[in-house]
């Protein structure tokens, strides 16, 4: 799957699985508008469909944010005449060059900073092929609504990733990913979770050891003061302080009072039982005796929180659900306003780019000047 398994205890939500050739090293070449280098170049999505790795000669430990990607273009090619012919001799050069080359386009929350990046297929068909199912990955609604837990999956993931060699992992990564003004503590939650540096300049880490279950205990650690989880936890055992846990019976009782919306259909979302609570506690609490008897520890509470079972929004409406065959006036419109500018209205540049990024992103109202 592209994220771990999406559900709500009672619905799985479809999840498109990423096709076995993407998986696999392909070899491309890559390419660069304002430079006539072409290096050599392999690129696969790795198994979480997190990231998009690139290797070229010169440089490893280049990754592309699958979240961030916007756009991928089969019309753009190189126009620098020493680049044309280098491709011409590459691959099958009976193909039209138009439809080898492709281009993936990433932006930022803002749409104002945008990157590009250009590869050439050997072949027309390996190009279709992997545009095509990659597309089916990066334009999933569920690639930007993750859960807090696939955030951190996806975190660790960004850390090996730009591990330079197979044996160690670099603190410095650690710190820039997780908490760049913290290096003191970083470097202390890491020793608490048995993540010790393996050099006196608490630069590396043995990668052996570097687990996700072993980063998510640092990861803990780093949060470890969360007075107003402990509360609500408190709350929800009627305040027995001689109890480590929640019920079954006080789990149900929280999940229909304050999780759930009270506007939904109760046909379509009924209330929580005891049978699908259960459910929930065999899999997000870490005890096993407790999971037996329908128990369920702080730590459980939080992996419950953290989990695809308590996304912030209702997964069942991200994509199109209402009906579409209503007057125009009846809805909503998403709109743009000075839809050209990448920056504020008086020094902002204006491209024509802006205007497809913001009709990529949804808006169907947009200003022309």
């Amino acid at each position: 799957a592209v994220v771990s398994t999406q559900s709500t205890g009672k619905t799985k939500i479809p999840v498109p699985a990423i096709k076995p050739h993407l998986l696999q090293w392909k070899r491309m070449m890559k390419w660069e508008e304002d430079s006539i280098a072409t290096p050599i170049c392999d690129i696969r999505v790795e198994e979480n469909g997190f990231f998009i790795e690139y290797v070229t000669q010169d440089m490893e430990g280049n990754v592309i944010d699958v979240a961030h990607i916007c756009d991928i273009r089969t019309d753009k090619c190189p126009k620098d005449p020493k680049t044309i012919e280098n491709f011409k001799h590459v691959g099958d050069s009976d193909d039209p060059l138009s439809e080898r080359c492709f281009q993936i386009v990433t932006c930022d929350q803002k749409f104002t900073e945008n990157q590009f990046y250009n590869f050439m297929a050997f072949s027309k068909k390996d190009c279709k092929m992997f545009v095509d199912d990659l597309s089916t990955i990066c334009y999933h609604f569920l690639n930007s609504n993750l859960s807090q837990m696939d955030i951190i999956r996806k975190m660790h993931k960004r850390i090996l990733l730009s591990s330079k060699d197979d044996k160690h992992v670099s603190i410095k990564e650690i710190i820039k990913i997780t908490a760049k003004d913290e290096k003191k503590k970083v470097i202390e939650c890491l020793k608490t979770a048995g993540l010790k540096s393996i050099d006196k300049k608490n630069d590396h880490l043995n990668k052996d050891k570097f687990t996700f279950d072993n980063f998510y205990k640092f990861y803990k650690e780093m949060l470890q003061d969360r007075p107003e989880i402990t509360k609500v936890f408190d709350e929800i055992k009627a305040g027995n302080s001689r109890r480590n846990y929640i019920t079954l019976d006080q789990m149900v009782e929280f999940l229909n009072k304050f999780q759930r919306d009270p506007r939904l259909n109760e046909i379509l979302f009924p209330h929580h039982n005891k049978d699908g609570t259960k459910k929930l506690i065999q899999a997000y609490e870490c005890d096993k005796s407790k999971q037996k008897i329908g128990q369920l520890t702080l730590d459980g509470f939080i992996n419950y929180l953290m989990s695809p079972d308590n996304l912030p929004v209702n997964i069942f409406n991200l994509p199109v659900f209402q009906s579409m065959n209503e007057p125009l006036s009846h809805y909503f419109i998403n709109s743009s306003h000075n839809t050209y500018l990448t920056g504020d209205q008086f020094s902002g540049k204006s491209t024509v780019e802006m205007y497809r990024q913001c009709l990529l992103s949804g808006c169907r109202c947009i200003e022309l000047d």
